[in-house]
């Protein structure tokens, strides 16, 4: 089931749009979901059902039938209940075709066994969050999702745990989203630096905790951990211990970022 899955995924590219105004067939999106719904035996819709989603769907504007049918018919596959199938199709639908392409990666590599091989549940709640309730480039969520999976997944690198890496990835890419950036791969070298002899050399658990709270505080906050942890265990400078140049490190980094002051005219 799962690997039928992938190629399901695989099979339809959804062509993405950038101008400001689209023209909707509005019709032809109505009309399509419900021939869908009317004609799919997996699911048993009253009429009045059929109608009301296919009303729906079609506010979506472009290529919002395709979306539906598209999410409705992986999720189904997959096992999902017919149901929330439809409930979360239909979501979709109203979004970009972006969103709905992030959705199905995040939800492949969070449910097939190559990857995390997570439930259906946990799958499809992981993979929506990251989808649809935050407020950064969905690109940029996506791409630090796939990076973060591949990494700690990795038998030579920390081979963990579905579960386990699946609870690192969301909170990386929710770091990323708070500042519209990819912050993978700050959280990657920070890791190696706090695995390294040469950096803060911390075991493999702690420095996957050190990475995830540096990464909190955006983009800079590597350089600044590295630049303050250095100076703080230089003897020249400050002579700390380890910790306590971690510490010194850490407050440094806290500080990467800050609202924007506004200026007021007198």
């Amino acid at each position: 089931m799962k690997a039928a899955l992938l190629l399901a995924i695989s099979a339809t590219t959804l062509a993405s749009t950038s101008s400001k105004y689209d023209s909707c067939h509005s019709a032809k999106e109505y009309i399509t979901t419900y021939n869908f719904l009317k004609e799919n035996k997996v699911v048993s819709l009253k009429s009045g059902d059929i109608q009301k989603i296919a009303n729906e769907v079609s506010n979506g504007c472009k290529h919002s039938a395709k979306r539906f049918i598209k999410i409705y018919s992986v999720l189904t596959r997959s096992g999902l209940e017919a149901s929330n199938a439809i409930n979360l199709a239909t979501e979709f639908s109203l979004k970009t075709d972006e969103h709905s392409k992030t959705f199905l990666t995040l939800f492949s590599e969070s449910f097939l066994e190559k990857y995390l091989d997570l439930n259906i549940k946990d799958a499809v709640n992981i993979s929506k969050k990251l989808a649809l309730d935050l407020d950064g480039d969905i690109t940029k969520i996506k791409k630090d999702f796939q990076k973060t999976v591949s990494f700690c997944i990795d038998d030579k690198e920390i081979n963990l745990t579905g579960p386990k890496c699946a609870d690192i990835a969301t909170k990386v890419v929710t770091s990323g989203a708070k500042y519209n950036v990819e912050l993978a791969p700050t959280f990657l070298k920070m890791f190696k630096y706090a695995t390294s002899k040469k950096g803060t050399n911390l075991a493999t658990y702690q420095a996957i905790n050190l990475s995830l709270e540096l990464i909190k505080n955006g983009p800079y906050a590597l350089k600044n951990f590295k630049d303050g942890f250095e100076f703080a265990r230089e003897k020249k400078n400050l002579d700390l211990t380890n910790m306590k140049a971690i510490e010194f490190g850490k407050t440094m980094a806290l500080r990467s970022s800050k609202i924007k002051l506004e200026s007021h005219r007198e």
